[in-house]
Protein backbone atom coordinates (compact mmCIF):
# COMPACT_ATOMS: atom_id res chain seq x y z
CA UNK A 1 0.00 0.00 0.00
CA UNK A 2 1.20 3.53 -1.07
CA UNK A 3 1.88 6.14 1.26
CA UNK A 4 -0.85 8.40 -0.64
CA UNK A 5 -3.44 5.19 0.03
CA UNK A 6 -2.66 5.46 3.49
CA UNK A 7 -2.70 9.13 3.80
CA UNK A 8 -5.88 9.18 1.52
CA UNK A 9 -7.88 6.46 4.12
CA UNK A 10 -6.39 8.24 7.27
CA UNK A 11 -8.57 11.08 6.21
CA UNK A 12 -11.33 9.39 5.80
CA UNK A 13 -11.32 7.46 9.18
CA UNK A 14 -11.41 10.97 10.72
CA UNK A 15 -14.24 11.75 9.10
CA UNK A 16 -15.96 9.03 10.24
CA UNK A 17 -14.59 9.02 13.46
CA UNK A 18 -16.18 13.11 13.77
CA UNK A 19 -19.69 11.86 12.33
CA UNK A 20 -19.57 8.64 14.99
CA UNK A 21 -18.69 11.86 17.90
CA UNK A 22 -21.71 13.12 16.64
CA UNK A 23 -23.63 10.80 16.79
CA UNK A 24 -23.14 9.65 19.91
CA UNK A 25 -23.55 13.38 21.08
CA UNK A 26 -26.73 13.85 19.82
CA UNK A 27 -27.74 9.98 21.43
CA UNK A 28 -26.47 11.20 24.75
CA UNK A 29 -28.77 14.32 24.81
CA UNK A 30 -32.06 12.19 23.85
CA UNK A 31 -31.12 10.71 27.32
CA UNK A 32 -30.67 13.45 28.91
CA UNK A 33 -34.24 15.11 27.86
CA UNK A 34 -36.97 14.69 30.06
CA UNK A 35 -40.03 12.77 28.78
CA UNK A 36 -43.00 14.76 28.42
CA UNK A 37 -45.50 14.93 30.95
CA UNK A 38 -48.88 13.64 31.00
CA UNK A 39 -51.68 16.42 32.10
CA UNK A 40 -52.44 15.96 35.64
CA UNK A 41 -56.02 15.19 36.19
CA UNK A 42 -57.44 17.88 39.02
CA UNK A 43 -59.35 15.81 42.05
CA UNK A 44 -63.46 16.38 41.58
CA UNK A 45 -64.21 17.98 44.76
CA UNK A 46 -67.03 15.92 46.08
CA UNK A 47 -69.83 18.13 46.88
CA UNK A 48 -71.78 17.49 50.65
CA UNK A 49 -75.06 16.91 50.41
CA UNK A 50 -77.79 17.96 53.28
CA UNK A 51 -78.08 14.78 54.85
CA UNK A 52 -74.45 14.43 55.72
CA UNK A 53 -73.97 17.64 57.72
CA UNK A 54 -77.44 17.50 59.44
CA UNK A 55 -76.30 13.81 60.55
CA UNK A 56 -72.78 15.41 62.01
CA UNK A 57 -74.97 17.90 63.70
CA UNK A 58 -77.25 15.91 65.35
CA UNK A 59 -74.85 13.81 66.55
CA UNK A 60 -72.96 16.80 68.30
CA UNK A 61 -76.17 17.68 69.67
CA UNK A 62 -76.85 14.68 70.91
CA UNK A 63 -73.66 15.10 72.91
CA UNK A 64 -74.96 18.09 74.65
CA UNK A 65 -73.56 21.13 71.85
CA UNK A 66 -77.06 21.94 70.83
CA UNK A 67 -76.74 25.84 71.68
CA UNK A 68 -73.07 25.33 70.50
CA UNK A 69 -74.34 23.86 66.75
CA UNK A 70 -77.49 26.57 66.79
CA UNK A 71 -74.99 29.63 67.04
CA UNK A 72 -72.46 28.23 64.62
CA UNK A 73 -75.16 28.13 62.17
CA UNK A 74 -75.89 31.95 62.96
CA UNK A 75 -72.44 32.51 62.45
CA UNK A 76 -72.51 30.72 59.21
CA UNK A 77 -75.51 33.47 57.98
CA UNK A 78 -78.55 31.17 58.33
CA UNK A 79 -81.42 30.69 61.37
CA UNK A 80 -81.38 26.84 60.48
CA UNK A 81 -79.28 24.06 58.75
CA UNK A 82 -81.46 24.01 56.23
CA UNK A 83 -81.69 27.50 54.87
CA UNK A 84 -77.50 27.08 55.24
CA UNK A 85 -75.65 27.90 52.04
CA UNK A 86 -74.67 24.58 50.44
CA UNK A 87 -70.98 26.07 49.11
CA UNK A 88 -70.91 26.78 53.16
CA UNK A 89 -70.77 23.16 53.75
CA UNK A 90 -67.42 22.38 53.53
CA UNK A 91 -66.26 24.72 55.92
CA UNK A 92 -69.24 24.65 58.30
CA UNK A 93 -68.67 20.89 58.24
CA UNK A 94 -64.95 21.67 59.34
CA UNK A 95 -65.91 23.75 62.99
CA UNK A 96 -69.00 21.14 63.45
CA UNK A 97 -66.14 18.45 63.66
CA UNK A 98 -63.85 19.82 65.92
CA UNK A 99 -66.67 21.00 68.40
CA UNK A 100 -66.12 19.29 71.89
CA UNK A 101 -62.73 17.67 70.92
CA UNK A 102 -59.89 17.71 73.40
CA UNK A 103 -57.98 20.96 72.71
CA UNK A 104 -61.01 22.68 71.19
CA UNK A 105 -62.14 26.15 73.26
CA UNK A 106 -64.25 28.85 72.86
CA UNK A 107 -63.21 31.68 70.65
CA UNK A 108 -64.55 33.76 73.72
CA UNK A 109 -63.48 31.22 76.14
CA UNK A 110 -63.69 32.26 80.11
CA UNK A 111 -60.39 31.17 80.68
CA UNK A 112 -59.23 34.19 78.64
CA UNK A 113 -62.10 36.73 79.11
CA UNK A 114 -59.72 38.63 81.75
CA UNK A 115 -57.81 39.27 77.51
CA UNK A 116 -60.40 39.82 75.67
CA UNK A 117 -62.41 42.04 77.96
CA UNK A 118 -59.78 44.71 77.85
CA UNK A 119 -58.86 44.23 74.22
CA UNK A 120 -61.89 42.83 72.28
CA UNK A 121 -60.02 42.77 68.60
CA UNK A 122 -57.58 40.46 70.26
CA UNK A 123 -59.66 37.78 70.05
CA UNK A 124 -60.87 36.98 66.62
CA UNK A 125 -56.76 37.23 65.96
CA UNK A 126 -55.66 34.65 68.83
CA UNK A 127 -58.41 31.67 67.23
CA UNK A 128 -56.97 31.98 64.07
CA UNK A 129 -53.53 30.71 65.62
CA UNK A 130 -52.96 27.24 66.96
CA UNK A 131 -53.07 25.95 70.29
CA UNK A 132 -49.89 25.05 71.73
CA UNK A 133 -49.41 23.61 75.14
CA UNK A 134 -46.79 24.13 77.71
CA UNK A 135 -46.05 21.66 79.88
CA UNK A 136 -47.45 24.01 82.61
CA UNK A 137 -50.49 23.36 80.99
CA UNK A 138 -50.18 19.79 80.63
CA UNK A 139 -49.37 19.86 84.61
CA UNK A 140 -52.36 21.77 85.13
CA UNK A 141 -54.75 19.62 83.50
CA UNK A 142 -53.79 16.70 85.16
CA UNK A 143 -54.00 17.73 88.54
CA UNK A 144 -57.63 19.01 87.56
CA UNK A 145 -58.15 15.17 86.63
CA UNK A 146 -56.57 14.18 90.05
CA UNK A 147 -58.82 16.73 91.82
CA UNK A 148 -62.00 15.42 90.47
CA UNK A 149 -61.09 12.13 91.05
CA UNK A 150 -60.74 13.17 94.66
CA UNK A 151 -63.28 14.88 95.31
CA UNK A 152 -65.64 12.47 93.67
CA UNK A 153 -64.51 9.88 95.71
CA UNK A 154 -64.87 11.79 99.07
CA UNK A 155 -68.10 12.13 97.97
CA UNK A 156 -69.18 8.78 97.10
CA UNK A 157 -69.01 8.61 93.60
CA UNK A 158 -67.46 6.35 91.41
CA UNK A 159 -64.32 7.23 89.33
CA UNK A 160 -61.41 5.57 87.86
CA UNK A 161 -58.06 6.80 89.70
CA UNK A 162 -56.03 8.29 86.66
CA UNK A 163 -52.76 8.73 89.23
CA UNK A 164 -50.93 5.76 87.00
CA UNK A 165 -51.42 7.59 83.77
CA UNK A 166 -50.01 11.01 84.76
CA UNK A 167 -47.08 12.32 83.59
CA UNK A 168 -46.00 15.00 85.55
CA UNK A 169 -47.40 13.37 88.93
CA UNK A 170 -45.43 13.87 91.97
CA UNK A 171 -46.13 13.93 95.77
CA UNK A 172 -46.18 17.63 95.50
CA UNK A 173 -49.44 17.18 92.86
CA UNK A 174 -50.70 14.49 95.47
CA UNK A 175 -50.49 16.88 98.54
CA UNK A 176 -52.20 20.29 96.15
CA UNK A 177 -55.24 17.69 95.17
CA UNK A 178 -55.55 16.44 98.59
CA UNK A 179 -55.81 19.59 100.12
CA UNK A 180 -58.36 21.03 97.53
CA UNK A 181 -60.43 17.65 98.14
CA UNK A 182 -60.29 18.94 102.04
CA UNK A 183 -61.26 22.23 101.11
CA UNK A 184 -64.32 20.92 99.00
CA UNK A 185 -65.52 18.99 101.90
CA UNK A 186 -65.12 21.54 104.42
CA UNK A 187 -66.91 24.11 102.39
CA UNK A 188 -69.54 21.36 101.75
CA UNK A 189 -69.92 21.50 105.22
CA UNK A 190 -70.20 24.71 106.02
CA UNK A 191 -73.22 24.91 103.61
CA UNK A 192 -75.06 21.87 105.17
CA UNK A 193 -75.15 24.53 108.35
CA UNK A 194 -78.42 26.41 106.41
CA UNK A 195 -79.13 24.06 104.19
CA UNK A 196 -80.29 20.11 104.91
CA UNK A 197 -79.02 18.59 101.59
CA UNK A 198 -77.13 21.12 99.26
CA UNK A 199 -76.40 20.10 95.24
CA UNK A 200 -72.83 19.16 94.67
CA UNK A 201 -71.70 18.92 91.01
CA UNK A 202 -67.81 18.01 89.79
CA UNK A 203 -66.45 19.13 86.38
CA UNK A 204 -70.22 20.58 85.60
CA UNK A 205 -70.15 22.02 81.76
CA UNK A 206 -71.65 25.84 82.19
CA UNK A 207 -73.47 27.62 78.85
CA UNK A 208 -73.19 31.69 79.54
CA UNK A 209 -73.74 32.18 75.91
CA UNK A 210 -76.65 33.75 76.80
CA UNK A 211 -74.31 37.01 77.27
CA UNK A 212 -71.00 35.44 75.16
CA UNK A 213 -71.30 34.30 71.91
CA UNK A 214 -70.49 30.73 72.11
CA UNK A 215 -69.42 30.89 75.48
CA UNK A 216 -69.07 28.03 77.69
CA UNK A 217 -66.49 26.62 80.47
CA UNK A 218 -66.22 23.48 82.99
CA UNK A 219 -66.80 24.57 86.42
CA UNK A 220 -64.34 22.56 88.80
CA UNK A 221 -67.36 22.62 91.24
CA UNK A 222 -70.00 23.98 92.31
CA UNK A 223 -72.00 23.99 95.53
CA UNK A 224 -75.80 25.09 95.56
CA UNK A 225 -77.32 25.20 98.86
CA UNK A 226 -80.57 27.78 99.58
CA UNK A 227 -80.09 30.91 98.18
CA UNK A 228 -76.62 30.71 98.29
CA UNK A 229 -74.44 29.61 95.31
CA UNK A 230 -70.42 28.08 95.44
CA UNK A 231 -68.10 28.05 92.66
CA UNK A 232 -64.79 26.58 93.27
CA UNK A 233 -61.73 27.09 90.91
CA UNK A 234 -58.49 24.79 91.24
CA UNK A 235 -55.60 26.26 90.37
CA UNK A 236 -52.53 24.31 90.15
CA UNK A 237 -49.91 27.58 88.61
CA UNK A 238 -47.39 28.95 90.65
CA UNK A 239 -46.17 31.72 88.59
CA UNK A 240 -49.02 34.24 88.58
CA UNK A 241 -51.22 34.49 91.87
CA UNK A 242 -54.80 34.32 90.62
CA UNK A 243 -57.49 36.64 92.73
CA UNK A 244 -61.31 35.72 92.81
CA UNK A 245 -62.07 39.55 93.36
CA UNK A 246 -63.77 40.65 90.05
CA UNK A 247 -62.04 37.96 88.44
CA UNK A 248 -64.45 37.20 84.82
CA UNK A 249 -63.57 33.76 84.83
CA UNK A 250 -65.18 33.14 87.79
CA UNK A 251 -68.01 35.52 87.07
CA UNK A 252 -68.56 33.64 83.48
CA UNK A 253 -69.00 30.39 85.56
CA UNK A 254 -71.26 31.89 87.95
CA UNK A 255 -73.12 33.26 85.30
CA UNK A 256 -73.54 29.61 83.47
CA UNK A 257 -74.38 28.34 87.01
CA UNK A 258 -77.19 30.59 87.43
CA UNK A 259 -78.30 29.45 83.99
CA UNK A 260 -78.60 25.65 85.00
CA UNK A 261 -80.06 27.03 88.96
CA UNK A 262 -82.04 30.34 88.74
CA UNK A 263 -85.40 29.16 88.81
CA UNK A 264 -85.13 26.40 90.28
CA UNK A 265 -83.03 27.27 93.48
CA UNK A 266 -83.88 30.94 95.01
CA UNK A 267 -79.96 32.19 94.72
CA UNK A 268 -79.68 35.29 95.61
CA UNK A 269 -75.55 35.48 95.92
CA UNK A 270 -73.12 33.90 94.36
CA UNK A 271 -69.39 33.54 96.27
CA UNK A 272 -66.58 32.70 94.00
CA UNK A 273 -63.26 30.95 95.32
CA UNK A 274 -59.75 30.59 93.91
CA UNK A 275 -57.84 27.85 95.45
CA UNK A 276 -54.27 27.91 94.27
CA UNK A 277 -52.57 25.47 96.87
CA UNK A 278 -49.21 26.05 95.42
CA UNK A 279 -49.29 30.24 96.00
CA UNK A 280 -50.87 28.90 99.36
CA UNK A 281 -53.86 31.50 98.36
CA UNK A 282 -57.96 31.21 98.74
CA UNK A 283 -59.30 33.81 97.45
CA UNK A 284 -63.57 34.54 97.88
CA UNK A 285 -65.39 36.79 96.44
CA UNK A 286 -68.81 37.69 97.35
CA UNK A 287 -71.89 39.19 94.45
CA UNK A 288 -74.84 39.37 95.04
CA UNK A 289 -76.93 37.76 92.34
CA UNK A 290 -78.54 41.35 90.85
CA UNK A 291 -74.81 42.84 90.66
CA UNK A 292 -73.01 39.96 88.91
CA UNK A 293 -76.60 40.30 86.21
CA UNK A 294 -75.60 43.61 85.98
CA UNK A 295 -72.14 43.70 85.08
CA UNK A 296 -73.10 40.92 82.49
CA UNK A 297 -75.33 42.86 80.83
CA UNK A 298 -73.66 46.47 80.92
CA UNK A 299 -69.97 44.93 80.81
CA UNK A 300 -69.42 41.48 79.68
CA UNK A 301 -72.28 41.53 76.82
CA UNK A 302 -71.45 44.99 75.22
CA UNK A 303 -67.91 43.64 74.96
CA UNK A 304 -68.38 40.51 74.37
CA UNK A 305 -70.59 41.26 70.96
CA UNK A 306 -67.81 43.49 69.70
CA UNK A 307 -65.33 41.09 70.33
CA UNK A 308 -67.44 37.91 68.29
CA UNK A 309 -66.99 40.60 65.54
CA UNK A 310 -63.25 41.21 65.52
CA UNK A 311 -64.24 45.43 66.61
CA UNK A 312 -63.42 47.63 69.76
CA UNK A 313 -59.79 48.99 70.57
CA UNK A 314 -56.55 47.06 71.09
CA UNK A 315 -55.47 47.48 74.56
CA UNK A 316 -52.39 47.05 76.15
CA UNK A 317 -51.44 45.58 79.51
CA UNK A 318 -51.25 42.88 82.03
CA UNK A 319 -53.48 41.10 80.17
CA UNK A 320 -51.33 40.58 77.40
CA UNK A 321 -49.25 37.84 78.79
CA UNK A 322 -50.92 34.95 77.64
CA UNK A 323 -52.16 36.54 74.22
CA UNK A 324 -50.73 34.55 71.40
CA UNK A 325 -50.28 37.59 69.24
CA UNK A 326 -48.53 39.44 71.57
CA UNK A 327 -44.96 39.33 69.82
CA UNK A 328 -46.41 40.50 67.06
CA UNK A 329 -48.96 43.52 68.23
CA UNK A 330 -48.07 46.77 67.43
CA UNK A 331 -50.32 48.09 70.38
CA UNK A 332 -48.21 46.42 72.75
CA UNK A 333 -44.94 47.79 71.30
CA UNK A 334 -46.32 50.88 71.53
CA UNK A 335 -46.70 50.00 75.14
CA UNK A 336 -43.78 49.02 76.09
CA UNK A 337 -41.84 51.58 74.15
CA UNK A 338 -43.61 54.16 76.17
CA UNK A 339 -42.55 52.11 79.33
CA UNK A 340 -39.25 52.39 78.61
CA UNK A 341 -38.63 56.05 77.76
CA UNK A 342 -39.30 56.25 81.72
CA UNK A 343 -36.57 53.35 82.58
CA UNK A 344 -33.83 55.57 80.28
CA UNK A 345 -35.37 59.09 81.23
CA UNK A 346 -32.14 60.78 82.61
CA UNK A 347 -31.90 61.04 86.32
CA UNK A 348 -33.11 64.94 88.12
CA UNK A 349 -30.30 66.17 89.98
CA UNK A 350 -31.45 69.78 91.87
CA UNK A 351 -28.92 71.83 91.55
CA UNK A 352 -26.82 70.43 88.32
CA UNK A 353 -28.78 72.30 85.75
CA UNK A 354 -30.40 75.89 85.74
CA UNK A 355 -33.75 76.35 86.09
CA UNK A 356 -35.84 74.98 83.32
CA UNK A 357 -32.27 73.69 81.46
CA UNK A 358 -33.10 70.00 82.57
CA UNK A 359 -33.90 67.86 79.45
CA UNK A 360 -36.65 65.89 81.03
CA UNK A 361 -37.92 69.81 82.66
CA UNK A 362 -40.79 71.81 81.43
CA UNK A 363 -40.06 75.52 81.14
Amino acid sequence: MTKETLVKLSAELEICGKALLKIAEALRSEEKAPAPESPKKEPVPRTLTLEEVRKVAADKSRQGFTEEVRNLIHHYGADKLSSLDPEKYDAFLKDLEVMGHAGNHAVLSASSSYRWLACPPSALECARLPDVQSDFAKQGTEAHALCEYKVKKALGQKGKDPTKSLTYFDEEMAECTDAYAQFVLETLAAAKTTCKDPLVLVEQRLDFSRWVPEGFGTGDCLIVADDTLSVIDYKHGLGVLVEAEKNPQMMCYALGALELFDGICDIQKVSMTIFQPRRENVSTCTLSKEELLQWAETVLKPTAELASRGEGEYKAGDHCRFCKIRATCRKRAEYNLELAKYDFAMPFHPGRYRSGSHPGQSR
